[in-house]
Parts: C-alpha cells; structure tokens; sequence
C-alpha cells in the first residue's frame, strides 16, 4: 500500500471518529437539555417544645378551610397584590390545609400545656371544651420577603355549640435572610405560630 493511500485512509479514519464523537457529544447535550430540574419539597414547622404528659383543656381543631389558590401542590409567592406565582419545582409535601391542621394542632398542645389538642370532627367520640373553626383567606409571600396570613375563625363552647368569638386575625412578619423557600416557609410557619398563640388566649 502506497502512502498516498494509507494516508488517504488515515484522514477517512480520524474524519469518522471526529463525526462519531461530535454525534456523542450532541447527544448528551440534546439529553441534558431534556432532563427537568428535580423538585424540592416543604412543609410548615412546629414551634420547639415537647407538650405535656398531662391532661389539660380538651380542644378540638377544625374544620379548617383554606382559599382555592392554597390548595395546589406548588407554593405560590405574590407578584401583585393581584398576581400570584406558583413554582412547580418547589412544593408542598403534602396538601397545605392538612399540614396546617397539624401544625396548629401540635402548637396548640404546647401553648395549652395539654395533650388534649385534636383534629375535629373525628370519628371518635371526643369530650371537648372548645371547638376553634378556622377559615385561611391568604397566607403567602411576596418577593420582598414580606408573609401575611389572613384568617377568621370562631370559638365554639362545647357541647351545645355555643358561639363564643369570632375574630380576625391579620398577621404580617418579615422574612430574614435571602429570599429562598427555606426562608419563605419559616417565615410562614412564624405566622402561623403567631395565630396559635391568638387562639390558645382565648381557649381558657
């Protein structure tokens, strides 16, 4: 073989492994490009502390309703006060009235001093005193770090459902640190600790 023909074959050669390895490189950006951002997921916190092995007031919590926007999977953050945004890639872990309700719940236990705290109604036959209905009309973050939780609820004396209050509460706190959804979750769980506290007052 001439060396003019072998290298005729070289260049052929070293021409199909440049296109071979250009097509790989392609393909892994094209599968790069292609892969969606892994999802985050959150959940509200309870405030520190350990409730009582004791038998205090008997509290029934609930029912508890949320506004429509609240009851989608990803977070909303507010743009406007008539723009929302929700992010599919960061979101409740699981659906935010339930994780209210427990949240309220075990704040409730430690601010009452009392195991006696449960979600209501239920199908077991509880002795309650009070029954505390919730109602959530905004709770979110804007993107200046600014939460507010907005709810009504009434305090019913049990049994006989006596209506004893019912009150608004507007509650506004400011984030701290960078605005991240670590950050935005705390900042609402502060809220939301805020609101046990005004209804733990009243359940004496």
């Amino acid at each position: 073989m001439s060396l003019r023909t072998l290298t005729t074959v070289a260049r052929t050669t070293l021409k199909l492994i440049s296109q071979s390895l250009g097509l790989i490189l392609l393909s892994c950006l094209l599968l790069s490009c292609g892969r969606s951002p892994e999802s985050s997921f959150y959940s509200l916190s309870t405030v520190a502390g350990t409730p009582v092995a004791r038998q205090g007031v008997a509290v029934g919590v609930g029912p508890i309703t949320i506004a429509t926007y609240l009851q989608q999977p990803p977070i909303a953050t507010r743009i406007t006060a008539n723009q929302l945004k929700f992010d599919e890639f960061h979101r409740w872990a699981a659906p935010l009235k339930d994780n209210i309700s427990n949240v309220l719940i075990s704040n409730l236990q430690i601010f009452l001093s009392s195991n006696r705290v449960y979600s209501y109604p239920s199908r077991e036959n509880l002795d309650i005193r009070w029954q505390v209905v919730v109602d959530i009309s905004q709770f979110d973050t804007d993107q200046k770090g600014r939460s507010v939780l907005r709810a009504s609820w009434q305090l019913y004396h049990q049994p006989g459902d006596h209506l004893i209050l019912t009150q608004t509460s507007n509650i506004v706190s400011q984030m701290h640190g960078p605005l991240n959804y670590n950050n935005i979750t705390a900042s609402m769980s502060q809220n939301l600790k805020t609101l046990s506290q005004e209804i733990a007052r009243k359940c004496v």
